[in-house]
């Protein structure tokens, strides 16, 4: 059995002498267990007065405890059946220390099992609590330091499973022992002759513990052939919590009697605009009486809320007293549930909202869930201390709050830099705008750019000081909208804006690292709405004329740009360079706070250059002056300080200013002879690549390198930019693949560089399994949701695949990590059941009868599509479009792309023999049927005009090569044979459109496909069992909603009432029931009732159907389809 002992110091263990040898080690019963410490207790033995929690095993496995001090309080206990999950919530009554979690398991010695198990306790976990997760794993994190001796082949050697991975990352664990060691080989079990060993005990931590931990060591013990792991820890204290900020209840803007009182309201107000010394002031004003009124309003609301539960809650109760004292009250207390079961999940839903939950199914009962969630989002942000500059840690909360005051105000604070490097640096921007392009961006601010900027504006974000979000402006805009307006324009005409347009709120992300370190969290500043829909609007008019003034090698934020071409051409670069020999290197350049450290004096000289009218100028100037800050840190608020250098992470226009910014360094280096770059196949020779402020430089020889460096140590005095040089990185390839002579000092490598986010390297191989590795960890943490068929789909579209369609963009996809993805992918849609449908049904679109699952083979298609349609553009040259002409020239000599193109016949050998990207090109193309007409590239599309390829997106391609390779689902033949005439098209759309709770969707989806699980279904499937209905008749589709006698009653009933408007007696025809003209909880209804009477082999009775119906349907029948009623 393995022991957790949990105390403040080391432990001193059971003093018993040996058991004799009937007395087994292992027990089998809590009871049995418990009797084993009574005894030792009143022998003296437990000197330490344990208390214990257990999970008992077998005689031969298994079986895990933990042992406790009185001086700690037990909450809660939680454990399995299996001896391997004991967890218990504690508190320490005292001090003020945070209550915590302690999970002690034992791992099974296999692999599938391991997986399954690891899977499995995660739901069981409160991701909200400080956790300690310890025991017996079974398994290893690293074998290479893990383990010594032991056979890699053998089936109980099994290394570090992803769902533990998933486990740890999820709860945000850290091994407690390996931080402290990171190098040292140390086992916690022997083989007794010493041939093997494994470091298999472990405890993880939650990783703001680890700056808590006083001593963590492996200790030898003398009765086992296991070694323990010793952890000393002082519990960190509860972090107080302040008021925190007020955010608007968005449910509020759904209720009638709210919406009336702000517009009353506010048609008042506009009447008080005179009174004040400007718009600004009254707008502000105007805001805090909103707010106020809110919060009265919300205030009742709440209370009469609590106040129903209540109600509920003990209406509830007497009723139950009643039904057990043989009153019929079934129906009352089955609407008193049904309403209580509403207000819960109402709270439930708010829960949703504050968790930052975007994917939730109706019908999905997991409130634990959410509410768990939210509060593990919350503990994220607490801080325990922090370091101030002089390396030292603070931990009150007004000490941690002054160091962030102090760390920002530096940053923030504008430094004296070089009049002459600014102009070096402006000097050297030779693009600018047209005097027409500059009248785009000029002008006052009109109420349609206002309208069509907040309609942009996503949803559920935080919102800034006055806690409006965007919800409420989208509620309230036909009586907010003009008066919004004229304070912009009036602001514009002062030179100021409004207080609170003025003051963002920073809230603070953990990056990665020591968080104890300020460099290793993320400033994100929350702004009010009112000032993002003015930024927006600024943002729209630089939009349209961006492209004028930032080079191509410059893909952040402008239009028709993509991040993945430069990627795309530093692949091609390198591969070329190996195999040419050529000498060159990437450097990879990381700046400090790069948007933090923006200088505005010298943007605003960047804007003058680029020829950007002052009426443009005097907007963005707007934006920043006289602009302020303050810090949100465990939900107190500190005080305000003037923030005079940056741009805002939180802002929309930020990316593109600084985007103009970076133009000047990149200008620079393009300009500059002693930087070389690389020669393109094209002729053209190209030296930076940028993404905001993720530049690479391509240089090829020691004076290019100086030279680049020289360059941006004058950069850094022009603009106010720091080169983090620990950060950056240079790749080494080619003949350089093997220097170690280099010029200047920095990260070399010969292996790779990470460039966006991609591994880019040497060996030209993609990462694709940890990819892999990542969508299974994804898909995993959805396995125990409650989510339909359709909704499992959604999911492995939006959070699986999505992982992979980055990568797939830039680079080729082998065939066996297509496979291996499906492999993965549809046993998770069908919730790891038999596959009951062709693949090819599955994917296809949802109002065809599928379930809109992505087909991956073919989405990797047509992303290639989107790169044709950039090589045919012609209006920006792209470098990577010299690659693919210079391969087509190699493998189909005298033809370039477009000659190769409008051959009837491209030989499928012939393709081959191109880079796999490329060769994916060109089957893109023929599997398309391109063709060209006159000077212009087509794509075809059946039943409709040909479309130009400049027109041609992703998701185009995706809907012509369906269209080509569709397939008839086989439950149309199928119910042909059985003479039933079913319109398909209302059958599926009505699928599609009607939003039943899940359980409902499935079973009308299977349904109409014709593979529900009736008997003679499994049978086929080779279970055994009977094959009969419990009224005597095979079972089957058609006899199960249509034939049974149980049926038949129950649908005459609701044809007579429902539908036909007379009392006669008939049969139920079979295209009614199994068409498009029966509610679709109907089917669902019966199933439910069948598959109770199967168990309980009983004959059910109609009036438990009517009570699910009506239950089910809060509408009239009438009301469910469109067909009802004629």
């Amino acid at each position: 059995m393995g022991f957790i002992f949990f105390l403040n110091q080391r432990p001193q263990l059971f003093s018993t002498s040996a058991p004799p040898p009937d007395v087994e080690t292992h027990s089998t019963t809590v009871a049995e267990f418990e009797s084993w410490v009574r005894l030792e207790n009143n022998a003296g033995n437990n000197l330490q007065h344990y208390s214990v929690i257990s999970s008992p095993g077998s005689v031969r496995s298994a079986g895990v405890a933990i042992l406790f001090k009185p001086s700690l309080k037990l909450v809660t206990t939680f454990h399995d059946n299996a001896g391997r999950l004991v967890i218990a919530h504690f508190s320490d009554p005292s001090c003020d220390s945070s209550p915590f979690q302690v999970v002690n398991i034992y791992g099974p010695n296999r692999r599938q099992p391991g997986e399954d198990f690891f899977t499995s306790i995660l739901p069981q976990i409160d991701p909200s609590l400080p956790t300690f997760l310890c025991g017996d794993f079974n398994t290893v994190v690293d074998p290479h330091i893990d383990r010594r001796g032991c056979n890699p082949s053998s089936y109980w050697a099994y290394n570090w499973p992803q769902s533990l991975s998933l486990l740890t990352s999820q709860l945000d664990l850290v091994d407690a022992w390996r931080n402290r060691h990171p190098t040292d080989r140390h086992f916690t079990w022997h083989r007794p002759c010493g041939s093997q060993a494994s470091r298999l005990d472990m405890v993880w931590i939650s990783s703001n513990l680890l700056e808590h931990v006083h001593q963590v060591e492996i200790l030898p013990f003398f009765r086992s052939d296991h070694s323990y792991v010793f952890l000393s820890i002082s519990l960190p204290s509860i972090p107080t919590r302040g008021p925190g900020t007020w955010k608007l209840n968005s449910s509020l803007l759904t209720d009638e009697d709210y919406i009336a009182e702000v517009r009353v309201f506010w048609q008042m107000w506009q009447q008080q605009k005179a009174s004040f010394p400007s718009l600004a002031v009254w707008w502000d004003d105007g805001k805090k009486r909103i707010k106020a009124l809110s919060r009265r309003f919300s205030s009742c609301t709440a209370r009469a809320c609590r106040g129903q539960i209540k109600s509920l809650e003990t209406c509830l109760f007497h009723l139950e007293h009643r039904k057990h004292n043989g009153e019929d009250v079934d129906a009352l207390l089955s609407q008193t549930k049904t309403d209580l079961e509403l207000e819960l999940l109402h709270s439930a839903a708010g829960a949703k909202i504050r968790a930052k939950e975007q994917w939730a199914e109706e019908g999905e009962t997991s409130s634990k869930y959410f509410f768990q969630l939210e509060k593990s989002r919350a503990v994220k942000k607490v801080f325990t201390g922090i370091k101030n500059s002089q390396n030292v840690v603070v931990r009150s909360i007004s000490a941690i709050i002054r160091v962030w005051i102090l760390f920002y105000v530096q940053l923030f604070t504008a430094s004296v830099l070089v009049p002459s490097d600014q102009d070096f640096f402006i000097n050297s921007l030779d693009l600018s705008l047209s005097r027409a392009d500059a009248d785009l961006c000029d002008g006052l601010i009109t109420e349609a750019e206002c309208s069509h900027a907040l309609s942009q504006m996503r949803h559920n974000k935080s919102p800034g000081i006055d806690g409006l979000p965007y919800e409420f402006y989208s509620c309230f805009w036909p009586i907010l909208g003009t008066d919004l307006l004229s304070v912009y324009n009036n602001s514009f005409s002062l030179g100021r804006l409004s207080f609170s347009q003025r003051t963002g709120l920073i809230t603070l992300l953990f990056k990665k690292g020591d968080r104890l370190e300020t460099k290793n969290w993320r400033p994100i500043s929350l702004l009010c709405t009112d000032y993002k829909i003015l930024a927006k609007v600024l943002t729209n008019r630089l939009l349209h004329v961006l492209p004028s003034v930032v080079h191509p090698d410059q893909t952040c934020g402008v239009p028709g740009r993509f991040s993945s071409e430069n990627v795309r051409t530093l692949k091609d670069i390198i591969s070329q360079a190996n195999q040419t020999n050529s000498a060159a290197a990437i450097i990879s350049l990381d700046q400090e706070k790069a948007f933090d450290r923006v200088d505005w004096s010298f943007k605003l000289r960047v804007l003058d250059k680029m020829n950007f009218g002052v009426s443009f100028r005097s907007w963005v100037k707007l934006l920043y002056t006289d602009i302020f800050s303050s810090i949100l840190i465990n939900n107190y608020v500190s005080e305000l300080f003037p923030v005079t250098r940056g741009v805002r992470q939180g802002c929309p226009l930020s990316p593109l200013l600084y985007v103009l910014v970076a133009e000047t360094i990149a200008s620079a280096i393009r300009k500059d002879s002693s930087i070389d770059g690389y020669l393109l196949p094209a002729g053209r020779r190209i030296k930076v690549f940028q993404y905001a402020d993720d530049t690479s430089i391509m240089v090829q020889s020691d004076n290019s390198i100086r030279a680049l460096f020289s360059l941006f140590d004058r950069y850094e005095r022009a603009s106010g930019a720091k080169l983090n040089v620990t950060k950056s990185h240079g790749l080494l390839i080619g003949s350089w693949k093997h220097r170690t002579d280099l010029p200047v000092p920095l990260n070399w490598s010969n292996i790779s560089v990470t460039v966006l986010g991609c591994h880019l390297g040497n060996d030209l191989s993609v990462d694709w399994d940890s990819l892999i590795v990542k969508f299974e960890d994804q898909l995993r943490l959805w396995k125990h949701r409650q989510l339909s068929f359709r909704g499992r789909a959604l999911i492995a579209n939006s959070l699986g695949l999505s992982a992979f369609w980055y990568q797939a963009t830039i680079f080729d996809v082998p065939n066996l990590i297509v496979k291996h993805i499906n492999k993965i992918l549809f046993p998770f849609v069908w919730n790891k059941k038999k596959e009951w449908m062709a693949r090819s049904s599955v994917t296809q679109p949802l109002t065809a009868g599928g379930l809109g699952l992505v087909e991956v083979s073919r989405k990797i298609t047509c992303l290639r599509a989107v790169w044709l349609r950039r090589h045919f553009s012609g209006s920006v040259h792209h470098s990577w479009s010299s690659f693919f002409e210079h391969h087509v020239s190699l493998v189909f000599p005298n033809h370039d792309v477009a000659s190769l193109f409008v051959c009837d016949h491209i030989p499928a050998y012939r393709i081959k023999r191109l880079p796999p990207f490329y060769a994916s090109l060109v089957r893109t193309w023929v599997d398309l049927k391109g063709s060209r007409v006159g000077q212009q590239w087509i794509v075809p599309r059946p039943g409709l005009d040909p479309l130009p390829v400049g027109e041609v997106s992703a998701r185009i391609s995706y809907s012509l090569l369906s269209q080509y390779q569709h397939t008839e689902h086989r439950s149309v033949a199928k119910f042909t044979d059985l003479g039933i005439t079913v319109h398909w098209k209302e059958v599926w759309v009505g699928l599609c459109l009607w939003r039943f709770v899940r359980s409902v969707q499935d079973t009308a989806w299977l349904s109409f496909h014709g593979i529900l699980p009736t008997a003679d279904r499994l049978v086929r499937f080779g279970m055994n069992i009977n094959p009969s209905c419990f009224c005597g008749q095979p079972e089957n589709l058609i006899h199960l909603f249509v034939q049974c006698p149980f049926a038949t009653e129950i649908l005459q009933w609701f044809l007579v009432r429902f539908v036909t408007g007379n009392r006669r007696r008939f049969l139920p025809m079979q295209r009614f029931c199994l068409g498009s003209q029966l509610p679709l909880v109907f089917l669902w209804s019966l199933l439910l009732c069948w598959a109770s009477c199967v168990i309980t082999s009983g004959w059910p009775a109609i009036v438990i159907v009517l009570m699910v119906l009506l239950q089910m349907s809060p509408t009239p029948f009438g009301k469910l389809d469109p067909h009802f009623g004629s």
